[in-house]
């Protein structure tokens, strides 16, 4: 442990001090008027001296590789993916150069707030790839993430600095990309019409029930897809989800531990499942409880599939996951924590700020609403 032998002085009206350790040198500040900011900047440089840090001058670029192994090591493909595509395009190109042990809170934030104004840069960060695209604030939240968990590796599992990074934040301007929803008439025709179209002649939509389904229970892509005859309960009352297939054609339980769960059916999620159930064994399939509730291969397959029915029947098109958004937007009226359940919402989760959009049917509802408050206050 090195011991200080200076103390802070006062520069242009903020707090300085300069301390060496192992040949490196770190200067620390603090804008607190008096001893306060005394204080501060002297126990700043006490907790870098007395930091346990081994590994003085190793850079980012040289700790990433070993860093995404651990991720590979600790979780599934899917995640490890996004984290390496987000370390080639903002992390590496900004900070690759820089060594670990001299990062500041401002550097990573700096590195944030580029990638909000500019998207993603080329390998020597020196221009941003396309020029004014900003990104959404879901994949700045990622960002953060990423850079935090990337500095709690450095910090404690390759001793590499004592930087601990929980003022990071996601710029305010940032905002979360346009969703769509099924409105009313879109809603009617998916419930009206089984056709679609094959090599350009209508024939029946074999994925129907999986469409309605989402859109009656919330599920996401990847719950549907691994959803089994087993995980419905007797007299199909409701659904217990245990595990997800993500893009990658990998089995897990879900997206976050609110994942595993248990759906209640309505008597139109019911009719639903029993159609499936009986197109499924008019086609010679088994519905033992490991057969799969509907033949998907894959998230794409299925996307695919839903784009060619959207076409065929005249939908504007909206995606598999803001099918769960259409049903977030329909249950709007219920008490949020009973959503929240259903969909698998952890309890800090804005459900209807995040998946809740307007639709049209219920302006009317709204109104009246508003109407029998105003009365009781005015009389």
């Amino acid at each position: 442990m090195t011991k200080r032998t200076n103390t802070a002085t006062q520069i242009n009206g903020r707090w300085m001090i300069k301390v060496q350790k192992n040949g490196a040198r770190r200067t620390f500040y603090s804008s607190k008027p008096g001893r306060a900011g005394l204080r501060e900047a002297n126990a700043k440089a006490d907790a870098w001296l007395d930091g346990d840090i081994t590994d003085q001058r190793s850079r980012v670029r040289q700790l990433w590789p070993d860093y995404l192994a651990d991720v590979e090591a600790r979780s599934g493909y899917s995640n490890y993916r996004q984290i390496k595509s987000i370390g080639e395009a903002y992390v590496l190109p900004l900070l690759g150069s820089r060594v670990v042990a001299d990062l500041t809170v401002g550097d990573l934030q700096s590195l944030v707030n580029k990638a909000y104004k500019h998207g993603a840069y080329n390998s020597t960060g020196t221009r941003p790839l396309r020029s004014g695209e900003t990104l959404s604030r879901k994949t700045l939240k990622n960002l953060v993430f990423v850079l935090k968990n990337f500095l709690k590796y450095c910090r404690v599992i390759a001793h590499a600095t004592t930087l601990n990074p929980e003022t990071l934040c996601v710029p305010s301007g940032s905002r979360l990309n346009e969703k769509h929803i099924l409105q009313p008439e879109a809603l009617q025709t998916l419930f009206d019409s089984d056709l679609t179209t094959f090599r350009g002649k209508p024939r029946r939509d074999e994925l129907i029930h999986a469409y309605r389904l989402a859109v009656l229970t919330g599920l996401r892509p990847g719950e549907l897809i691994g959803l089994r005859w087993g995980d419905i309960t007797p007299n199909d009352t409701s659904l217990h989800l245990r595990r997800a297939i993500n893009i990658h054609g990998e089995e897990t339980h879900g997206k976050n531990e609110n994942a595993v769960r248990a759906v209640p059916l309505t008597a139109y999620s019911r009719s639903v499942i029993a159609a499936q159930r009986a197109h499924t064994l008019a086609e010679g399939c088994c519905v033992t409880a490991n057969e799969p509730v509907f033949d998907i291969s894959c998230e794409q397959t299925f996307l695919k599939r839903w784009y060619r029915y959207c076409a065929a029947n005249d939908i504007d098109k909206v995606t598999l996951y803001e099918l769960r958004h259409t049903f977030v937007s329909i249950a709007s009226l219920l008490p949020v924590g009973e959503v929240k359940g259903i969909v698998g919402h952890s309890r800090n989760m804005d459900t209807f700020g995040v998946y809740g959009h307007r639709v049209k049917a219920y302006d009317q509802v709204l109104s009246d609403d508003l109407y029998e408050v105003f009365e009781r206050l005015l009389g």
